[in-house]
């Protein structure tokens, strides 16, 4: 296993405060290195799921919100789909696009593969609804 400080949760962070100064997602692939994780999931391949993190940031910085009280694709990017759903129906109406991307930052540091492919699933911030990044099915 190759060693890295890299954190694609922290590099959510430097696109949505500085994005003139945040890696490319390219770049971030490169400083993440191969490092293995673990989980098995329909995986898609890192640099898609780095593209649509990039996009969600940059919604989430033109403070847009996307209803989550249904099954509900957000972002496909190439072979990369970020889908959320509800957990319950008490719980968040919408959530603004940073805290999609940044949980798709947590997904990315423990569900990336050495053989660059990620998918996974967490719970946002807010609770009551699991997001799922994986390979476009819906």
């Amino acid at each position: 296993m190759i060693h890295s400080t890299f954190s694609f949760a922290e590099w959510v962070e430097t696109l949505i405060s500085d994005p003139e100064n945040a890696l490319t997602p390219d770049e971030a692939v490169v400083a993440f290195g191969a490092v293995q994780k673990r989980q098995t999931f329909i995986n898609c391949d890192i640099k898609s799921g780095d593209g649509a993190w990039h996009n969600l940031a940059d919604r989430g910085r033109r403070n847009q919100y996307y209803d989550v009280t249904e099954l509900h694709s957000h972002c496909t990017r190439y072979d990369a789909q970020v889908i959320t759903v509800p957990i319950n129906n008490q719980g968040v109406r919408s959530v603004n696009c940073n805290d999609i991307g940044r949980t798709v930052g947590v997904i990315m540091n423990h569900c990336t593969r050495s053989n660059n492919r990620v998918g996974g699933q967490a719970v946002i911030p807010q609770g009551s609804v699991s997001l799922n990044l994986q390979v476009p099915l819906i």
